[in-house]
């Protein structure tokens, strides 16, 4: 966002000195009758090309808001770094839901654990959470991650 703020400050400091200079140059030209003209011009022009700037920082800030899924290329990385995380687990298959609100990633993993999967304690399958938590937190730090071990595929949807 501070990017977006630096290119549309620049843009508008831009146009203020061309305005100037073309204000100048109609000034002492034949066209001086023109003059009252370039603010307003160099106003449509820079409203046209700066619009769009905090228009789409504002849908992306609503989106996240309400808890909406990141951009596909983050859920994919996602999608490989659960993919390492769960090789030692013998699973039948998993589905994770995302969802972002401000700088956080939630994410609710469903392992699917397949019938040689085996614990003595929960805490056996902390320790498995642990070890998942450990290597999505490497990607990304500012993810929350839930996982939840299941049988049947009824209680992932």
């Amino acid at each position: 966002m501070d990017a977006a703020e630096w290119l549309v400050d620049g843009l508008i400091s831009f146009a203020v000195l061309v305005g100037f200079v073309v204000g100048f140059a109609l000034q002492q030209s034949k066209w001086h009758d023109m003059t009252p003209f370039v603010d307003p011009v160099l106003l449509i022009l820079i409203t046209v090309f700066v619009l769009p700037v905090p228009i789409k920082i504002l849908l992306s800030n609503v989106r996240e808001i309400v808890f909406m899924a990141p951009p596909g290329s983050f859920v994919n990385q996602i999608e490989k770094q659960l993919e390492k995380a769960t090789r030692q687990i013998p699973l039948e298959d998993y589905e994770f839901r995302v969802a972002k609100q401000g700088r956080q990633t939630i994410i609710l993993v469903h392992l699917m654990v397949a019938d040689e999967f085996h614990f003595n304690t929960v805490a056996d399958l902390d320790a498995i959470r642990e070890k998942m938590n450990q290597q999505i937190l490497e990607f990304n730090p500012e993810i929350v991650m839930d996982v939840l071990f299941i049988k049947n595929k009824k209680w992932a949807r």
